[in-house]
């Protein structure tokens, strides 16, 4: 599987806001994503739990990736994002974060987000 053209189709999905899908085509079952420095999240169904959460707190959410970096032989991507979130308790925020992700078999294994916080 080419890795540019799996990471493009997860671009597409996700710029089309369709987060829940994004999880379930493209991680793997046994995921590990880790938020800056907290401890990581471990398995596609917590984070799948983890991210209709987030949503249900959200009148609406859109993300954009700016920029990205993809080496075929390691299967990494890393990256930057943002996205602009209208909160349903404290409106409108935008976050902006650097990403690195780990990809096997067309499956992200690993994912790391760095950000300071909501602006």
């Amino acid at each position: 599987m080419d890795l540019e053209i799996t990471f493009g189709a997860y671009s597409r999905l996700l710029e089309e806001g369709k987060y829940l899908e994004v999880i379930e085509q493209f991680y793997a079952d046994d995921i590990e994503q880790v938020e800056n420095y907290d401890l990581p999240i471990k398995g596609k169904e917590s984070l799948h739990q983890q991210e209709k959460k987030n949503l249900a707190s959200v009148h609406s959410v859109h993300g954009r990736i700016t920029s990205y970096a993809i080496n075929k032989e390691k299967g990494i991507v890393a990256g930057e994002m943002f996205f602009i979130f209208e909160s349903k308790n404290s409106g409108k925020k935008k976050l902006e974060e650097a990403f690195v992700q780990r990809w096997v078999d067309g499956k992200i294994i690993h994912q790391r987000f760095y950000y300071k916080g909501f602006i």
